[in-house]
């Protein structure tokens, strides 16, 4: 069910920002590489959410592909 799927993908994006936030609190730089607009639907929209007002955060624009 729809319920099933938030709840599962909840626990996911708060297991990983816990995982990320304990790199963070160790000194260490972390880098999050996201395919696409990374606040445009994008799955690090979900980490942001999560960190940024504890880590300060930067993000670089990629550059696209010529195919």
């Amino acid at each position: 069910s729809g319920d099933t799927y938030r709840n599962a993908i909840h626990d996911f994006y708060e297991t990983s920002a816990g995982t990320v936030a304990r790199h963070l609190d160790a000194g260490r730089t972390v880098a999050v590489l996201s395919e696409g607009d990374p606040l445009f639907y994008g799955s690090y929209m979900h980490l942001h959410v999560r960190l940024s007002e504890r880590y300060p955060t930067e993000i670089v624009a990629g550059i696209t592909g010529r195919f």
